[in-house]
């Protein structure tokens, strides 16, 4: 099968965090966890683009700060309604498959990203996962999905929950 063009990772972050704030800014050595994540994503070959989906949230120009600096995308969107950042984003950006990362695994592996991209591309599926039965540990949760699964799931949000966690919504779906 042809590779499925506009594959972007979309990495959640942003600064306010109920357990640890600010975690997405400490740094290892020289880099943020942040500019980790990023320079491993792109040393994967199945992505085209790296965009950052941060919050409007003022702590979080120093997310933005990072992007600038590491010529990243970004779009910045509602602190709560993860779901709503997340479409807005893909929307901005004309992204037709997203892969979402969080802001909080700085061992993401680029290869495994590139394998779960490949399931994808290689079968006509609307969502893959490889953290819905955990077999990798955490920190390694990839997920990708097109985007009108994503607008799908925008448009028939029902729960608070469904607007915090970007895909169980999509997890819940009957379809």
């Amino acid at each position: 099968m042809v590779k499925k063009k506009n594959c972007t990772v979309i990495i959640q972050a942003r600064y306010a965090s109920k357990r640890f704030e600010g975690k997405v800014l400490k740094k290892i050595k020289n880099l943020t966890i942040l500019e980790i994540i990023i320079n491993r994503l792109k040393k994967s070959k199945k992505i085209d683009k790296i965009v950052v989906a941060c919050s409007t949230n003022s702590k979080d120009k120093q997310i933005i700060n990072i992007c600038n600096r590491n010529r990243i995308s970004y779009f910045a969107g509602s602190e709560n309604n993860v779901l709503e950042r997340f479409f807005k984003t893909a929307k901005k950006y004309k992204i037709k498959h997203i892969v979402r990362i969080t802001s909080d695994c700085p061992f993401i592996d680029p290869e495994l990203v590139d394998k779960i991209v490949k399931v994808y591309e290689d079968n006509d599926y609307d969502y893959v996962s490889n953290a819905i039965n955990p077999t990798y540990p955490d920190g390694l949760d990839t997920e990708i999905f097109s985007f009108n699964v994503l607008k799908d799931r925008y448009k028939k949000v029902r729960t608070s929950k469904e607007k915090e966690h970007v895909t169980l919504g999509i997890l819940n779906s009957k379809q």
